[in-house]
């Protein structure tokens, strides 16, 4: 069954379109539909890169979910894709320690979201 939906890429494309698409979605979710698309492919990093830990931050984020400017549209995504279906994680980076084990600081804009 795995093989039919796709392997491990089509089941969170799957839980993806069952979340946002179709027609048993949440209405506030296939409200978000197109901006959780971007927001959660803004936080893709390059291939060579770990998808775990990766951070963007919220005001590249919002920009990305085309919300800039609309604080609660865009705190009502980021409480979809963090509380309800645990994609991202929001927190606060001060400094972090980077791929060479080096501190370094965050990237701008203040509070950051990682995906988990």
């Amino acid at each position: 069954m795995l093989h039919q939906i796709g392997g491990a890429a089509g089941v969170g494309i799957t839980f993806l379109e069952d979340a946002f698409s179709a027609s048993t979605s949440f209405p506030k979710h296939r409200m978000h539909e197109f901006s959780a698309r971007r927001v959660l492919d803004a936080m893709l990093p390059d291939s060579a890169t770990n998808i775990k830990g990766h951070m963007v931050s919220s005001d590249e984020l919002m920009a990305a979910s085309g919300y800039t400017g609309l604080t609660r549209t865009f705190g009502d995504l980021i409480n979809i894709l963090d509380s309800e279906l645990r994609l991202i994680t929001p927190t606060e980076v001060i400094s972090f320690i980077d791929a060479n084990d080096h501190l370094a600081d965050a990237p701008s804009g203040g509070r950051h979201v990682f995906t988990s």
